[in-house]
């Protein structure tokens, strides 16, 4: 590394620190994640930032009115005391980050003192997502990934608290986690709130609801705080419930007789969609495949309630160790290797990163650090694989990435056959399209093995593998460049409709070179004891199939092997895609190829595959699709019919000369 590299990462530094650890002040609002809008104080400039959401209440907006609390008092004719009392409750009551610091006591694990609650970097991420949710009447729904002890369940929990004694009355709560004794512990929390919170503000008193010394109801608010595990599930079946918080959801085990999903939903589903209810799922990830990792899977894509939220350990201010001198951070930045440079490039400081190599001299393997201290999402859910690619390398062609420029479908007189590919084949646009296009086929000019298209064959089930076909330019190789992947089409279809739609797109893309995956290819007996494929019967039609057999032994009659043959190059395939990640060998215009990239790994008994829970059928296609590139002649020009006609004539003036 350069002494003008190291320069710039060290005066990068200074960015990233203030970026995670600027000045932060609940009493004044600085610093603060809520949209906040100043309220002048005095003529002299001091202020505070209060939440925008209670600007429009009568009395503070009354008070905005005025350009500064004094002199809204003289004009009232208001005592200095009455005012701000009635501010300080209205602060307590609407402002989480306010009450938290002037009321709420918490036990400090750092220093074994009882403090008052002034929210971390990390913690304010979450409270974010929480206010937001809460304040625009929206149902709380979140999921949270988290690296440990940065106090993601005390937030969640005295969230819970805040909402029961100042927003709602009978407001009933569960926790509920893996073993009864940790719900206790959370419980634990709101009891230490309760017997320090200022008697002025809010007298908090519990008593045992109904004879259960394990359930406790808030005096004079009616709200009653259930606790359960996946022990003893059967306590939490029954309860209207307005507040759900489950806690180290990842630990909870799934048995015969006891599923988390069961769980959850025994209790979950008498959350009604109200404005104030909450239902948060957190933990540190525990492997792949489980309850909590399919559940967040699904978050990140939309497809349920829960707005996912992860904290990198990166993010918490306890995970740093400054360094004793200038001199010594030049030489950690010398040193720092790629996991490092890809951890600071997403935000880490160097402080951070200089604990971090500390921490991890007491972990056996970097899988196990990992996953009690997660850089990202998808590194959090570390299974005992190692994965494939190396995260920086595929950080860097994310930079390609982009929507496509057309979404549509192939449309043809048949699906399969003859009138499949005849010349009422075309692309159409289509907003629920599968196809996603990112250059149509180029025909101003025809050119040899330029495009390659490759098909990898899933199943027609909603469920199933993906069937993935992907297109690959070479044109740029022409002049030194590299190949681009112009379109992927991923869908679900029966098997040989899929090849035959492959065949469409390879027509389209000026008669392609079609690369078929032949491992899962349903086979017939055909003449003598040779079988054939769907494959064979398409040869008729199309003729430009990827084919795996030595010329000679076609030569020599035997039937011809299309298609390529995916298990007997797994691992080729994957050092095809190490390098061309690595080196930049190849323009990815699709996230979710590098998305799998990133899932994909290295098991235990020696294969590759996919993260449980996730996919490579894009991966698997573009893998075969660069692997066959790979091996072809660089694009050559196909003559046009007056460049045929002019070299005709060129080498009829040549022999005449001779003659």
């Amino acid at each position: 590394m350069s002494e003008s590299e190291v320069l710039h990462i060290i005066e990068e530094n200074k960015r990233h620190f203030d970026a995670l650890f600027s000045e932060y002040d609940p009493l004044t609002g600085i610093g603060s994640p809520i949209e906040r809008v100043r309220l002048n104080l005095t003529s002299e400039g001091k202020y505070i930032l209060i939440p925008k959401y209670i600007s429009t209440a009568s009395a503070i907006k009354e008070m905005l009115d005025y350009s500064c609390l004094e002199e809204y008092i003289e004009a009232k004719h208001l005592t200095h005391d009455e005012v701000y009392d009635v501010l300080f409750r209205l602060r307590v009551k609407y402002d989480f980050e306010y009450w938290a610091a002037t009321c709420a006591t918490i036990f400090d694990k750092t220093s074994g003192q009882e403090v008052k609650f002034k929210l971390r970097k990390a913690q304010r991420k979450l409270l974010k997502v929480l206010v937001e949710q809460a304040f625009s009447l929206r149902p709380i729904r979140v999921i949270l990934v988290k690296a440990r002890q940065w106090g993601g369940s005390t937030l969640i929990q005295l969230f819970c608290a805040w909402i029961q004694l100042f927003h709602r009355k009978n407001w009933n709560s569960v926790i509920a986690t893996h073993i009864e004794e940790a719900a206790r512990n959370i419980r634990s929390m709101y009891t230490l709130v309760a017997e320090r919170h200022p008697k002025d503000i809010l007298d908090i008193k519990f008593r045992a609801f109904e004879g259960s010394s394990k359930n406790k109801q808030i005096v004079d608010r009616g709200c009653v705080i259930y606790i359960g595990s996946m022990e003893r599930p059967n306590s939490l079946h029954s309860g209207n419930y307005k507040l759900v918080h489950c806690s180290e959801v990842g630990y909870w085990k799934e048995t015969t007789n006891r599923k988390p999903s069961d769980f959850v939903n025994a209790f979950e589903g008498s959350v009604p969609l109200e404005p104030f209810t909450l239902v948060a799922l957190e933990s540190t990830a525990k492997g792949t495949g489980n309850f909590f990792h399919t559940t967040w899977l699904s978050a990140t894509k939309g497809e349920n309630a829960y707005t996912p939220i992860f904290v990198a350990w990166w993010e918490i201010d306890m995970y740093t160790l400054p360094f004793e001198s200038y001199e010594d951070m030049k030489m950690f930045v010398e040193s720092m290797n790629d996991y490092e440079l890809w951890a600071f490039s997403l935000g880490a400081t160097l402080e951070g990163l200089h604990w971090y190599r500390e921490k991890r001299k007491g972990f056996d393997n970097d899988w196990d650090m990992q996953e009690q201290f997660p850089t990202t999402a998808d590194e959090a859910f570390v299974t005992s694989g190692r994965k494939a690619h190396h995260p920086l390398h595929i950080k860097q062609m994310e930079v390609f990435a982009k929507k496509p420029e057309f979404i549509g479908e192939m449309f043809a007189d048949a699906p399969s056959g003859e009138e499949a590919i005849n010349n009422s084949l075309q692309f159409k646009e289509l907003i629920k399209g599968d196809f996603y296009v990112w250059k149509k086929p180029d025909t101003t000019r025809l050119y040899n093995d330029r495009y390659v298209v490759s098909l990898d064959i899933g199943g027609s089930a909603a469920k199933a593998d993906w069937s993935v076909i992907r297109v690959l330019d070479r044109l740029p190789m022409m002049n030194g460049g590299v190949p681009e992947f112009v379109a992927t089409y991923r869908f679900h279809m029966d098997q040989d409709l899929t090849a035959w739609r492959a065949v469409q797109v390879a027509k389209w893309y000026c008669n392609a070179l079609l690369v078929v995956e032949a491992n899962v290819l349903n086979t017939f007996q055909t003449e003598g004891n040779f079988t054939s494929t769907v494959l064979d019967i398409i040869a008729h039609v199309y003729p430009h199939l990827y084919y795996r057999d030595d010329p000679n032994k076609i030569k020599e009659g035997l039937p011809t092997k299309y298609g390529f043959w995916t298990s007997k190059n797994k691992s080729e395939l994957v050092t095809t895609i190490t390098a061309g990640l690595r080196e930049m060998g190849f323009i990815e215009r699709d996230q979710r190829m590098l998305d799998e990239c990133g899932w994909y790994e290295l098991k235990q008994d020696g294969s590759y595959g996919a993260i449980d829970g996730q996919h490579d059928d894009i991966y698997i296609s573009s893998a075969i699709n660069l692997w066959v590139s790979n091996k072809l002649p660089i694009p050559t020009p196909i003559p046009t019919l007056e460049e045929k006609a002019q070299g005709m004539r060129r080498q009829r003036v040549r022999t005449e000369a001779d003659m």
